[in-house]
């Protein structure tokens, strides 16, 4: 077993706590609220656009012959991951949003999900490259952990405060903080190879769906609410380094 790479992608994970955690070393404010949901926006949609869709491109054009074919697979699983995404948001209890809190916790529950899946996959691409070459794959961490410190806190902004959902909190920050581990840990004991393959497409695709439903059908209404507040544009801004900084390290 490579040690080494499977403590890597728990590494992925504190960057997750973290995030978590500030929010409660903040108590939470209203100013932490907006300031994570412009934040959680615009990494979400950078990571759509200019990381994982890409290379669910790159792969399918790869492995698929014939151009049209090649582009309608990860469309297909992207839109099977909005589907599944909006499936599971109509049978969850909190659908219509009855208050403030209620939306809070209702994004909170959606964005683990569709992080967790995400996790899995994006943990299991560490691991290998870990495992290939460790200065990459240190490279890889970094980046990718910046990424996860803004989802970390929009989890916990939604659950905060609400000590009957204490247990609900706790189970889907563990889930989305170790999904990489888990992810990595699939791929050393089934010796998988996800790398290039139709598997890691259609869900880097899936992947892609469910991030761009939460972008657009969950937080983008309520940034456009809440606008007028600086620390929205702060998040925004704040998503954006994040990114970029990310990028740049890898």
């Amino acid at each position: 077993m490579n040690t080494t790479a499977l403590i890597a992608t728990l590494f992925l994970g504190a960057f997750v706590l973290m995030g978590a955690a500030a929010v409660f070393i903040t108590k939470n404010s209203s100013k932490i609220v907006n300031f994570t949901m412009g934040a959680a926006f615009v990494v979400m949609l950078l990571l759509v656009f200019f990381e994982i869709l890409p290379e669910a491109f790159e792969i399918s054009m790869q492995q698929i012959s014939g151009t049209v074919l090649g582009i309608a697979f990860p469309v297909a699983f992207t839109a099977l991951g909005i589907g599944a995404l909006k499936l599971l948001d109509l049978m969850m209890p909190g659908h219509k949003h009855h208050s403030e809190d209620e939306k809070l916790t209702h994004i909170g529950i959606i964005t683990s999900i569709a992080i967790i899946i995400h996790n899995l996959v994006e943990g299991a691409g560490v691991y290998a490259v870990y495992s290939s070459n460790i200065s990459m794959g240190v490279l890889m961490c970094i980046s990718v952990g910046l990424h996860n410190i803004p989802i970390g806190m929009m989890v916990g902004s939604s659950f905060y405060g609400k000590k009957d959902s204490a247990f609900q909190f706790a189970m889907y920050i563990f889930g989305v903080a170790f999904s990489p581990f888990a992810g990595g840990l699939v791929v050393h004991l089934l010796k998988l190879e996800l790398e290039g393959t139709l598997l890691a497409c259609a869900l880097l695709s899936s992947s892609c769906g469910m991030l761009l439903f939460i972008a657009f059908m969950e937080l983008l209404p309520e940034i456009r609410e809440h606008i007028r507040h600086k620390e929205i544009i702060y998040g925004l801004a704040a998503g954006a380094a994040f990114f970029i900084c990310g990028m740049l390290l890898a």
